[in-house]
């Protein structure tokens, strides 16, 4: 009887130690702005948001060349109370910026550091009288060989002349 709890306690010990051990942190790798997002545009309070503000790439290439360095929504500067927030896969804030007070440019806001290539979420909050949420992904790839030959061209709802993405 004594062996048997034993050797129960022995398999329960290495079930739990696999378990424990197992990677289930998203794919960051795996670019998500094609995907249909549930959660997009999503309006609280019936705040009348012009079309043309969801219209913004989800890719940026902040590279140094100027051309899609930066996560920029057009039009935004129209609202008066805004705040944009990116996280990673696992729901990590990497930045946040109210009113525009900054860029998002692909660093990590605390650290500086370049984050890694591969998809983020981006939660954009518009604050007037009433609230307008939006959720979408957000990629960042910095050479052609990080964008792993995905097609990016459902990516952008607007033509972009960047290399790295054509």
């Amino acid at each position: 009887m004594r062996k048997r709890i034993k050797l129960l306690f022995v398999i329960l010990i290495i079930a739990v130690i696999n378990m424990s051990c197992e990677n289930d942190e998203p794919d960051s790798s795996v670019f998500l702005c094609n995907s249909k997002n549930p959660l997009s545009s999503l309006n609280v309070d019936n705040l009348d948001i012009d079309p043309i503000l969801t219209m913004f790439p989800s890719v940026i290439t902040p590279n140094g060349d100027g051309i899609n360095d930066v996560f920029i929504i057009p039009y935004l500067n129209l609202h008066s109370n805004y705040t944009i927030t990116i996280l990673d896969l696992n729901n990590k804030v990497v930045f946040e910026s109210k009113n525009n007070e900054s860029l998002f440019d692909g660093k990590d806001q605390i650290s500086g550091k370049d984050l890694k290539y591969g998809s983020y979420q981006y939660k954009l909050v518009i604050e007037n009288e009433q609230t307008f949420l939006q959720y979408g992904y957000l990629s960042i790839i910095r050479n052609k060989s990080e964008a792993h030959g995905f097609d990016f061209t459902n990516c952008f709802s607007v033509h972009t002349q960047d290399p790295i993405l054509d």
